[in-house]
């Protein structure tokens, strides 16, 4: 989905605030909490200098659309120090179509 590529490239490029604008007005303010701007940007510095550059990667399989909701197997792709794929974790996203545009509304491990 065109809003995880979005998410991607805001948290490549350290644009906190376009990387918020990815999520529903539900569940914004949860995901604040739960990933403040703070901690994004010393996450995002942390990984660029401990991983030769590469940053974690996020990427959705097996979506499953229902009018203006949809839910989707998320898969996080975690780098070791010396920037190989070492592991994935994965979990559940749920999106919701808002003003014509998919937003992440919810998300969960699996």
């Amino acid at each position: 989905m065109a809003v995880v590529d979005q998410m991607n490239m805001a948290y490549t490029e350290g644009d906190v605030e376009s990387f918020y604008q990815n999520y529903c007005r539900d569940y914004i303010d949860e995901a604040r909490r739960g990933f403040s701007p703070e901690e994004f940007l010393a996450q995002l510095e942390a990984e660029k200098s401990a991983k030769h550059g590469k940053v974690t990667t996020l990427y959705v399989t097996d979506i499953s659309v229902d009018g203006d909701t949809a839910t989707a197997t998320s898969v996080t792709e975690l780098f070791n120090e010396d920037g190989e794929l070492n592991a994935d974790k994965r979990g559940t996203i749920k999106f919701v179509r808002e003003d014509g545009e998919w937003r992440v509304c919810g998300e969960g491990q699996s």
